[in-house]
């Protein structure tokens, strides 16, 4: 969902973001035991649901919803 955010298809690309803004305190990631990732915002102390890295891109694809942005799914309390 990064990469789509961004307007990229690329996993490696996305995972550089996200390499990135842990990099610079922004986020951090973690892993679950599911080996599934979960990023956190520490400042606004959210964290994203369990993404699993191997899903179809078709799955990714966010809800028809009028809110800009709203219907992604990124964060737990959605």
């Amino acid at each position: 969902a990064l990469a789509r955010a961004i307007g990229s298809r690329s996993p490696g690309r996305a995972r550089r973001l996200l390499g990135y803004m842990e990099s610079r305190n922004a986020i951090v990631c973690r892993v679950d035991f599911s080996k599934n990732r979960i990023v956190a915002l520490p400042a606004l102390g959210c964290e994203t649901a369990p993404g699993d890295p191997k899903a179809d891109v078709a799955e990714a694809a966010p809800p028809e919803q009028s809110e800009a942005g709203a219907g992604w799914g990124l964060f737990a309390a959605e």
